[in-house]
């Protein structure tokens, strides 16, 4: 790899210390470094070279710096593009963002060394339609969940799974996840984990109304589809649909989403013996 597209959180690399001092180092080793626009043009400078389609085009992988979220933020637009990541991780809690600021250097050496591999991670499409036809769609890396913008109170679906009907919930709400969500905000609604390179869905209820209601796993072939029409009509206008905790979209009860999985992938950049129960077994705090 000689081409790298850097996007650093702002709010982590408060004074782009981190960030030029990566530029340095890849510059140094006959690469090319790009940078947002927007980050370029106030950074200044020679080393801020913004990134155009035409580096777009040649870049071959994509260093985020921040955490998880930095890294679920930028993956929507990356994954259009088929260009793996390297998360490196400045925040307090990263499944994603695997490499630690400590090892970002030797990291680089062997990614320039070709002693790496990338991991493929399923994402969702969400598509919500209205009298038969979609009017709004998104995609997910993490995770596509229905709440209600109210606090403390229920909501009222029911889920089909290829249109076979499954079950009528009361809620808080309800979480479909990819595998690489489930360590996020479904582990905390108690649903399982999965391990991310498997293709797989998790469908998870927030705190249901209902001592026997459990999580469902199904097959990344499934078709989710939840419905609202036994809603109160007094929430009519009460719904949101939450795309990886960063993209809401208000819907009402007579809207349908239907949840399945992306023809885009995120592509994940790790290094040799990166092993996955190994950190999960460091971010939950189990030595």
């Amino acid at each position: 790899m000689k081409n790298f597209y850097l996007i650093p959180n702002m709010l982590k690399d408060l004074d782009l210390e981190i960030t030029r001092s990566i530029i340095d180092y890849l510059n140094e080793r006959g690469c090319d470094v790009f940078l947002p626009k927007d980050l370029a043009e106030n950074a200044g400078g020679e080393w801020a070279v913004p990134i155009d389609d035409n580096r777009f085009e040649s870049t071959e992988c994509a260093i985020v710096l921040g955490g998880d979220g930095t890294i679920i933020h930028s993956a929507r637009q990356l994954a259009q593009h088929d260009i793996p990541i390297l998360g490196v991780n400045l925040g307090s809690l990263g499944f994603l963002a695997a490499i630690e600021e400590h090892a970002i250097f030797e990291t680089l050496d062997a990614i320039l060394e070709d002693r790496y591999v990338i991991e493929n991670r399923m994402m969702l499409e969400a598509d919500i339609y209205k009298g038969g036809k979609v009017i709004q769609e998104g995609f997910a890396l993490n995770d596509i969940v229905v709440s209600r913008m109210a606090l403390s109170r229920m909501v009222r679906f029911s889920i089909y799974i290829n249109d076979r009907f499954v079950n009528d919930y009361s809620a808080d709400g309800v979480i479909v996840t990819t595998p690489t969500g489930s360590t996020a905000y479904n582990l905390s609604a108690g649903g399982p984990i999965l391990e991310p390179q498997t293709e797989m869905m998790a469908i998870t209820p927030i705190c249901p109304h209902s001592l026997s209601t459990r999580s469902i796993v199904i097959s990344c072939k499934d078709e989710v589809r939840i419905t609202f029409e036994k809603n109160r009509s007094a929430w009519h206008n009460d719904l949101i649909i939450t795309i990886d905790g960063q993209t809401g979209i208000q819907i009402d009860n007579d809207m349908e989403l239907v949840i399945k999985r992306s023809g885009l992938i995120t592509r994940l950049v790790n290094l040799h013996g990166h092993n996955f129960f190994t950190l999960l077994r460091r971010k939950l705090g189990k030595n």
